[in-house]
């Protein structure tokens, strides 16, 4: 069984053409789970509306009801065999974890956590050491754990375009969110795929001055070591309807089910045997 799970900053989805355009693109690439970021949802009655319209119960939503530029949103496709069971909203309309159960034979669970990071590198940092704290809190350790979704920073000069090491370097969330991955064992999974390549999933494109354009890697998957064990692929896509690129984590064998030796079954026909019961009363004599 694969799973396909996406993260994708939709930059705003209260424009109801650009969100059934999207809820299309998604069913249309049947991917499985998807974390959403800067939604805008500013209401419950509005999270009901976009649940009717997605097709399943199975919608979690953070939002942040003073600021509009925020919110995030967790979905599992409505053909597939996946369940949210707990959410916790760690920062309002910025972190959303959820605990996450797939398939219906071996109950397969771990924890996803879907962010979207403040611009502001010090309100980042801060974010980014709260995530950790509340994680440790969930006591996830013994589950699977994905981190992901738009953290506003790069870990490694060359996911900006200009590479410019002096501007990483002075970024102090980076050093928070290098600690967030190492102390919760997380690794970059696209990064792991593609070790020496550069590829971007926010640009930025002046028209006036093209010098002045800008781009880099700042959605990113962070998972779990036995979670990358199952990945078979992880790959930035494209479409028209944000700045951002969704990336796309693919998943093998996470719902299959182990099978043993098989379980032995005596033939009950032969205890009709007068050679078998003979032999018994001898054995047992």
């Amino acid at each position: 069984m694969f799973v396909k799970v996406c993260t994708y900053n939709v930059r705003g989805l209260n424009d109801k053409v650009k969100r059934s355009q999207l809820f299309k693109w998604l069913k249309n690439e049947n991917l499985d789970l998807i974390c959403l970021q800067e939604t805008h949802c500013g209401s419950i009655e509005t999270e009901k509306i976009w649940k009717a319209e997605w097709g399943s119960p199975e919608l979690s939503s953070a939002s942040n009801l003073s600021n509009k530029s925020g919110g995030i949103m967790i979905l599992a496709n409505p053909k597939s065999d996946i369940k949210l069971i707990q959410n916790v909203q760690i920062c309002q309309g910025r972190v959303l974890a959820t605990k996450v159960k797939i398939g219906s034979l071996n109950d397969k669970s771990f924890y996803i956590v879907n962010v979207y990071a403040h611009n502001n590198q010090n309100e980042r940092s801060d974010l980014f050491r709260q995530i950790k704290t509340e994680i440790e809190n969930l006591n996830v350790d013994k589950l699977p754990l994905f981190v992901l979704g738009d953290f506003n920073c790069v870990t490694e000069a060359v996911d900006n375009m200009k590479q410019n090491g002096i501007r990483l370097n002075n970024d102090k969330s980076v050093d928070d969110l290098k600690v967030l991955m190492c102390e919760l064992d997380l690794v970059d999974a696209w990064r792991k795929f593609n070790p020496d390549k550069q590829q971007f999933t926010w640009h930025m494109f002046n028209s006036v001055n093209p010098q002045r354009s800008c781009a880099s890697r700042i959605d990113k998957f962070l998972v779990s070591k036995e979670i990358f064990v199952d990945a078979k692929s992880c790959q930035i896509s494209q479409t028209t309807i944000s700045d951002h690129s969704p990336v796309i984590l693919t998943l093998q064998n996470i719902d299959s089910v182990e099978r043993g030796r098989g379980v032995w079954k005596m033939n009950v026909s032969i205890l009709k045997s007068p050679i078998f019961n003979r032999e018994v009363k001898i054995l047992y004599a």
